[in-house]
C-alpha cells in the first residue's frame, strides 16, 4: 500500500471512530441523567454534547448576557427627547 493510501485509510479510520465515539456519547446519554458527554481525543476534550434542553437554556444565558451588555451601554449614553410631533413626522405608520 502506498503512503498515501494509507493516510487516506488512516483519516477515514479516525473520521469512523469519532463518528463512533459521538455515537455512543448519544446513546449513553440517552439512558442516563443527561449528563453532558465529552469527545476527547488523543486524550483532549474536542466537543461536548448536550442535552437539546440544557443547550437551548444555554443559548438563553448568552442571550441575557448579550442584552444586559447592550442595556449597558445605552445607560451610558446621554437621554435624547424628542416632542411627539417630532416622532410622528419621522415614523409615519404605513397603514395611514
Amino acid at each position: 500500500m502506498t503512503t498515501a493510501a494509507c493516510r487516506k485509510r488512516v483519516a477515514v479510520e479516525s473520521v469512523q471512530i469519532r463518528f463512533l465515539t459521538i455515537a455512543q456519547g448519544v446513546n449513553t446519554m440517552a439512558q442516563t441523567k443527561r449528563k453532558p458527554q465529552y469527545v476527547v481525543e488523543d486524550g483532549k476534550p474536542t466537543a461536548v454534547i448536550l442535552d437539546i434542553k440544557q443547550y437551548e437554556q444555554m443559548l438563553e444565558r448568552l442571550e441575557d448576557v448579550d442584552d444586559l451588555a447592550a442595556l449597558r451601554d445605552m445607560r451610558k449614553r446621554p437621554l435624547k427627547f424628542r416632542s411627539l410631533t417630532k416622532f410622528l413626522e419621522e415614523y409615519k405608520p404605513s397603514a395611514l
